[in-house]
């Protein structure tokens, strides 16, 4: 028998790509998941694309919610998820057909809490230069890499034991970059993690998204603000365990 895996997808106004996203989930040749969509309070059609599909998929579950954003979204998917494994999805992003398979595979094979793989950028690149399948056998070898650049902040290209997830909330107080200080402190719960060089994970970015915003925007300006502190909340907890004076000296300038 395979483990249970439960996909937590937050929903707020997508409804261009939700069709496709949901379907990358369902075109899984792991087929024993469940997907968890929350609806943040959208005022799109995102809600009825959800509720038209999952008519005919017993896998796919829905909450609804008044919109609170997506850390809060996350947190509400994670404490209705059954399964022995947790990943998550945004809402027009696309997992490769093998994205479960992969990290559950190198889960089993390493005796792993977390798996990572690349991600494949809009031009059908890799992100990361990895090269290699990389296994860190302990807490310091996991922040080691972290403090070189070697493990990335996104909570979507991974697979987590649930109950590391379920031990770690998001900061619901936070709407932009919150991975910046989350993923760090999943880290501090990881014993063992293993990295993929493939891609499995199609991270889109679309003309007119927040990161392409005009820096003039006073909103954008508010959420720069919001990113620097969440960046420099999870580089104290990388600092904390880390020995690596390569990975040090580069990422934040400490001898």
């Amino acid at each position: 028998m395979t483990d249970l895996i439960s996909i937590i997808l937050p929903v707020y106004n997508c409804d261009q790509w939700l069709t496709n996203t949901i379907k990358s989930v369902q075109k899984q040749t792991y087929s024993n998941f469940e997907l968890i969509c929350v609806d943040d309070g959208s005022t799109d059609h995102s809600l009825e694309i959800i509720k038209r599909i999952m008519a005919s998929d017993h896998r796919i579950k829905l909450i609804c919610e008044e919109n609170l954003g997506a850390c809060y979204a996350r947190n509400n998917g994670v404490s209705y998820a059954r399964g022995s494994y947790i990943a998550f999805l945004d809402g027009d992003d696309l997992y490769a057909p093998d994205f479960l398979q992969a990290n559950y595979d190198a889960i089993k094979k390493y005796k792993a809490d977390v798996s990572m793989v690349n991600i494949i950028q809009n031009d059908g690149t890799n992100e990361f230069l990895w090269r290699d399948i990389k296994v860190m056998g302990n807490n310091t070898e996991v922040f080691n890499e972290y403090a070189e650049g070697n493990i990335c902040n996104r909570v979507w290209n991974k697979l987590y034991r649930s109950e590391l997830v379920k031990k770690v909330p998001f900061p619901e107080d936070q709407q932009y970059v919150e991975d910046a200080q989350w993923t760090p402190r999943i880290m501090e719960e990881v014993n063992r993690m293993v990295r993929i060089p493939k891609g499995y994970y199609h991270y889109i970015i679309h003309q007119g998204s927040l990161t392409h915003r005009n820096s003039r925007d006073s909103k954008w300006k508010k959420r720069l603000t919001e990113y620097v502190g969440n960046v420099l909340e999870g580089n104290t907890v990388i600092l904390k365990y880390t020995t690596s004076k390569d990975g040090r000296q580069k990422s934040y300038g400490i001898p």
